[in-house]
């Protein structure tokens, strides 16, 4: 159990646990969209662009509201608790091989109100049916992409910790909903990916480190279900835009390698994707900064004072951009516990 030292220590970027040594993990992360943030920090009601241009459509061809107020007023919110499992298995000291898979629970709220007379009223009704827009509340479970990683140590010496890693994603083992999976569960891109990474960690001082993570997610064409209107819930062929992900951080421990605190920024930039033969306009990136705060019970545990070393770590994190996209969280927040599992 003492070669759980790296599993915990180690884990924010080597990914790697010794030869022999089984450690599993679980990620809690509850999301809430009430609103969205654009690149500029200003919110909007989840849909109202798309509201707004419905009633714009409207009022051109039908005139004003009768009634003096909106012809289609409406909200869409969503809660989502997404617990992601992982398991590190040492194949030698340098090499290890992890899988994750994560389970959502979701609950998406979508209302709708129409205010016009009464023939007028079904008519927008089925306008905004064809368009998938009604009231309805959607609850499901299930479980997201799985990934595969393979990773390996190629340098580890008193300051410079390299480790690369090769993997991939798979939509197999996800849970899908036909026209609604996306509302659903946001975790499965339903397609297959190919996963490149690595993690460069240098020792500044005795307690500080910086970290460096770089990921490449490029997916394969796909299928998946898209709603068209007219046409209902069709099979497309899909692909989605490449991840392109940079995280950097500062890392200090105290109090005898118990605790560790964090800073630092999270990068992502995501290419255009392809659905039925049309490109999006144009790509989106992500600026996050992120602050976390660590406990390692591999000290106390050594003195006696714990029957089982564990790692647990609290993160946050803050929007700072989100380019040529609507963001749904400003802020979020994680727990991440890990414990070992065997050791031989």
């Amino acid at each position: 159990m003492v070669c759980f030292l790296f599993a915990g220590a180690y884990y924010s970027q080597s990914q790697t646990v010794p030869e022999g040594v089984l450690v599993g993990a679980v990620l809690y992360s509850p999301f809430e969209y009430r609103r969205a943030w654009d690149e500029n920090r200003q919110s909007f009601p989840i849909g109202a662009d798309l509201i707004q241009q419905f009633n714009t459509g409207l009022n051109a061809t039908l005139g004003p509201n009768p009634a003096g107020g909106l012809w289609v007023d409406g909200s869409y919110e969503a809660d989502y608790h997404f617990f992601t499992f992982d398991l590190y298995a040492g194949l030698s000291d340098r090499t290890t091989f992890h899988f994750q898979i994560p389970y959502f629970r979701s609950q998406v709220r979508q209302r709708v109100a129409i205010f016009a007379p009464p023939p007028l009223a079904g008519v927008i009704e089925a306008q905004l049916e064809a368009l998938d827009i009604r009231d309805e509340t959607l609850n499901a479970r299930g479980w997201g992409d799985a990934h595969l990683w393979l990773y390996h140590n190629y340098i580890d010496s008193d300051h410079w910790r390299l480790t690369a890693g090769l993997g991939w994603r798979s939509a197999l083992l996800a849970s899908t909903y036909r026209q609604n999976t996306e509302k659903l569960n946001v975790g499965t891109r339903e397609s297959e990916a190919l996963l490149l990474n690595h993690y460069s960690q240098f020792q500044i001082l005795n307690n500080l480190r910086m970290n460096y993570r770089f990921e490449l997610q490029a997916f394969l064409p796909g299928k998946r279900d898209a709603f068209q209107p007219g046409l209902g819930v069709v099979n497309v062929k899909h692909r989605p835009g490449h991840y392109l992900t940079h995280e950097l951080d500062a890392e200090a421990t105290w109090f005898s390698d118990r605790i560790s605190t964090k800073f630092g920024i999270w990068y992502r930039d995501e290419g255009r994707s392809r659905i039925d033969g049309v490109r999006d306009a144009t790509g989106k990136d992500y600026l996050w900064h992120k602050y976390a705060l660590a406990y390692s019970g591999l000290t106390d545990y050594n003195l006696g004072k714990l029957p089982l070393p564990f790692f647990v770590e609290l993160r946050y994190w803050d929007l700072k951009r989100a380019r040529n996209t609507r963001a749904y969280a400003d802020s979020y927040w994680e727990l991440w516990l890990a414990v070992p599992l065997w050791s031989r």
